[in-house]
This record gives C-alpha cells, sequence and structure tokens, in this order.
C-alpha cells in the first residue's frame, strides 16, 4: 500500500505505511477516497474509457484490495479483521 494514505508511519526501514493497516480516521478516509478513485477510473462508466475510446472496454468489475493478509511482510500485527 503506498504511503499517500498514512499519517505517522513507521520509518521505510521498518517498512513504513505498509506495515500497518490505516488506523486513523484520516488514514481511513484516504484509503477510502483513493478506492473510490480507483472505480471511478476504471470502472463500467469510468473516466479511463471516456480518454481511451480506441481501447476495447473492459471495465473492473471485482477489486481485490487486500490479498495475503496474514503475510507477516504486510502487516504487524496481522489481522484480517482489523
Amino acid at each position: 500500500m503506498p504511503d499517500f494514505y498514512g499519517d505517522n508511519c513507521p520509518p521505510a526501514s521498518q517498512g513504513g505505511c505498509f506495515a500497518q493497516m490505516p488506523h486513523t480516521a484520516a488514514q481511513r478516509a484516504a484509503w477510502a477516497k483513493f478506492l473510490k478513485a480507483v472505480v471511478k477510473h476504471y470502472g463500467p462508466n469510468g473516466s479511463f474509457w471516456k480518454q481511451n475510446p480506441g481501447v476495447p472496454k473492459h471495465p473492473i468489475r471485482n477489486y481485490q484490495i487486500w490479498n495475503e493478509e496474514n503475510f507477516v511482510f504486510f502487516t504487524s500485527p496481522r489481522s484480517p479483521s482489523l
């Protein structure tokens, strides 16, 4: 996950924002804003298709926003329910 959503992230040497889930209201709001922007750009009525009329329209309809939620590299503590 990019650092854009985070404030008060651990140092990059400790994984930066990759090492934690968004936990503040501001972090969660930024993450939600990012996800909405992705859908708005690549969804069925997304701006990508309007900006690229020569590209065959295959809008994304399913998104995987997090995989390997139990993998040690991504978060500490690991908690899919969070």
